[in-house]
């Protein structure tokens, strides 16, 4: 069961007038919410008691803080359970009026250009859930493992961002529900091939958002407030 508490990062507590506007649509809908809002200091506290130091010196080196956000909504998700959210994700409805199944894993799939995947900006899972855990497992691995590149434009993706979120779900259902999924080069006709299956069978809820462009408008909304865009992602 997904626990009804939301999870959010930021780098200090002064939020610009509309995050903070953003921030307030949750509780205008849900005034018992249990509501999380960890900054880059406090997010250490957490990651250093539930990982070793090898895990932590390695997200300390990391070269932006957004790429730690990545890592750390997958760590509290993964502990506690709940709702992760970036900043600028503000509620047009209810979460209950998404559609969301309490007892599934939630994932929502965004366009991307011509491209799909699943979002990591707003996510739902059950604590100590295995999808999650994979997803986590493959991040800590790449941190490990992988020089970032910061001469690759996409390099904020790369360790757990949509690119790599998206990638880690995909293997996780065909490793462990492959005799139930159709196999599809694609991610829109995977999903849509598989829907009922991965309900049933899997335990994962997938949602679509409306689509939205991969564009510089988008980075912005993405980034939110860091790069002064007053545009939120409105879910509806």
């Amino acid at each position: 069961h997904i626990p009804f508490r939301l999870i959010q990062t930021t780098p200090n507590h002064k939020l610009p007038r509309s995050a903070r506007r953003y921030v307030r649509t949750w509780h205008d809908f849900h005034p018992d919410l249990e509501h999380y809002l960890a900054t880059d200091e406090e997010m250490w506290p957490f990651v250093t008691e539930f990982y070793n130091d090898t895990v932590v010196q390695a997200m300390k080196r990391l070269p932006l803080g957004v790429i730690r956000g990545d890592i750390f909504r997958l760590m509290v998700i993964y502990q506690y359970g709940g709702f992760y959210a970036d900043v600028d994700v503000m509620l047009a409805k209810p979460i209950d009026d998404f559609g969301v199944d309490w007892n599934k894993c939630t994932f929502y799939t965004e366009e991307m250009g011509n491209r799909m995947a699943f979002t990591q900006f707003m996510f739902g899972s059950s604590p100590k859930n295995p999808l999650v855990g994979h997803i986590l497992d493959q991040a800590i691995h790449r941190l490990l493992t992988e020089k970032v590149d910061t001469s690759n434009k996409h390099f904020v993706g790369d360790v757990a961002g949509p690119q790599a979120f998206t990638q880690a779900i995909r293997e996780y259902i065909e490793q462990h529900y492959s005799q139930y999924i159709h196999s599809s080069a694609n991610l829109h006709d995977f999903v849509l091939k598989n829907q009922e299956a991965l309900e049933e069978k899997a335990g994962i809820c997938v949602l679509p958002f409306r689509p939205e462009p991969w564009s510089e408008g988008v980075v912005r909304e993405i980034f939110g407030y860091l790069t002064g865009s007053n545009t939120p992602r409105i879910r509806h």
